[in-house]
């Protein structure tokens, strides 16, 4: 790892933070979603939690992946599983937890709009790189610079974590 990149570890009472200020957002907007579409798996949590806070019972997964290691981005990847069909005439919001490059939002949104006729669709992610300027979802809640800072989120294995997990449970 890039030693001039900082790692910022989330715990989950920060996630819950998060995601009440993002649903506030939302709600603000004063549009009521038919389903959401979560981005396989960052994005997993981040939509079930938002999704009982607006009680939005469809959640769909579109898995798709571009990191191989710590600011390593890849092609993006989509897994052939998800119908987008099943979207149609509906209003979807798309929820992922961090906007790094852009490139998976991007790639969620061409997918479904080539393959779905009538479809309103946002974007929504808890954090969003303001090194990104191409790409900005339609509501995040907090801007981090990638170049400097690599999130760890408290649903992913990160080694660091794990010894500082040992560290304290040894000491305590």
């Amino acid at each position: 790892m890039d030693s001039k990149i900082n790692k910022i570890f989330i715990d989950w009472k920060h996630i819950e933070f998060l995601s009440d200020i993002l649903t506030s957002k939302i709600i603000e907007i004063g549009v009521t979603y038919d389903s959401i579409v979560s981005i396989g798996r960052g994005g997993m949590i981040p939509a079930r939690l938002i999704s009982e806070r607006l009680n939005i019972k469809k959640i769909h997964i579109l898995n798709m992946r571009s990191y191989t290691d710590i600011n390593v981005s890849g092609d993006v990847i989509l897994e052939p599983s998800f119908n987008p069909h099943i979207l149609d005439h509906e209003t979807v919001l798309i929820i992922d937890d961090v906007c790094t490059t852009g490139k998976s939002l991007v790639d969620a949104k061409l997918h479904i709009l080539r393959n779905v006729d009538d479809i309103i669709l946002s974007t929504a992610t808890l954090y969003w790189n303001s090194e990104c300027k191409d790409v900005q979802p339609d509501f995040f809640v907090e801007g981090y610079t990638a170049s400097k800072t690599w999130l760890v989120f408290p649903w992913e294995f990160d080694s660091d974590r794990k010894t500082k997990q040992k560290k304290v449970s040894k000491n305590g």
